[in-house]
């Protein structure tokens, strides 16, 4: 996994919502089966809990990624990924069930060796698909230390930063990372009702900052939210957020390294690019945000 770093100029651009940015109407397409969606996210937060303090905190790490495939990749990872699952007489996958035997995999009755078998052909089959994953992460002790009240008051919650930050590698990604990506790009997040509304007004604003740019006049389509369980590329998207998030935490914590096979497994083609700014260069996004925008 590659963890992407931008320049302070590059990020403070990109991560900051300017308060006279008008409202965007997003147009929302019918959601639909047949809807060509080309780039499927999801969010994961993991409280702090470790195993000497079972007790979970409040959420200690925040992370969005998505992944970017063309539409003709997506419907063969369609039928892949539901071979997989028929193969494993598999319910939708859903990896926070699947990890704790919860829901539909209470009772599957699966050993240690079968589940691993079936993480790893998820993990390859997603990998094989698809152009790249991109994401942003922040601890939120970092983010509260960073950023003074005002900035964390104008981003609401530490999830709508890392949306931002995403969206901005997304965009970045022929120009910074040398990806090729079909245009436009049409986002399907993962249903999170609470957030919905503020979401799309974030990707409007953020697609109007960048269509500035003659260059990424035609990058971004539109937005929606979807099921996970209508939607297996939003399942595959799951399967990447969880894994990135938790071998984060595993490092912070010095956990036992459950996740650094399914990563490598999902970074086969080494297309997995996630950033992860510190407290350090938080703290220096907003001094360069007070002296560019001192009001």
């Amino acid at each position: 996994m590659s963890l992407t770093t931008w320049s302070i100029e590059a990020f403070a651009d990109l991560w900051m919502l300017e308060a006279e940015a008008p409202l965007m109407v997003v147009n929302v397409p019918n959601d639909t089966p047949d809807k060509p969606w080309n780039v499927y996210v999801d969010e994961s937060v993991q409280a702090n809990v470790t195993s000497d303090d079972p007790i979970p905190k409040p959420p200690f790490f925040y992370s969005v990624t998505a992944y970017v495939a063309t539409f003709a990749r997506w419907k063969e990872f369609e039928k892949q990924w539901q071979m997989a699952l028929n193969h494993f007489k598999s319910p939708p996958f859903h990896m926070t069930d699947f990890m704790a035997r919860e829901g539909d995999f209470k009772n599957l009755g699966w050993d240690d060796n079968k589940r691993n078998d079936y993480v790893e052909l998820l993990c390859i089959t997603a990998a094989e698909h698809t152009i790249m994953g991109a994401g942003c992460g922040i601890f939120q002790k970092d983010y509260e230390a960073a950023l003074p009240e005002d900035l964390r008051q104008k981003w609401i919650d530490p999830w709508y930063f890392c949306v931002y930050g995403m969206l901005s590698l997304v965009a970045g990604a022929e120009s910074g990372l040398g990806k090729v990506v079909p245009r436009p790009l049409y986002f399907l997040f993962d249903n999170k009702k609470e957030f919905q509304f503020k979401a799309l007004e974030l990707f409007g604003v953020f697609k109007s900052a960048i269509e500035k740019n003659e260059r990424d006049k035609d990058l971004f389509g539109d937005a929606a939210f979807g099921s996970r369980m209508r939607y297996a590329p939003l399942q595959a998207a799951d399967l990447l957020v969880y894994v990135v998030n938790r071998r984060f935490k595993e490092m912070a914590l010095r956990l036992p390294y459950k996740m650094q096979k399914p990563l490598d497994r999902l970074n086969r083609k080494g297309n997995i690019h996630v950033a992860f700014p510190d407290e350090n260069m938080l703290r220096k996004y907003v001094e360069f945000l007070r002296e560019e925008h001192p009001d």
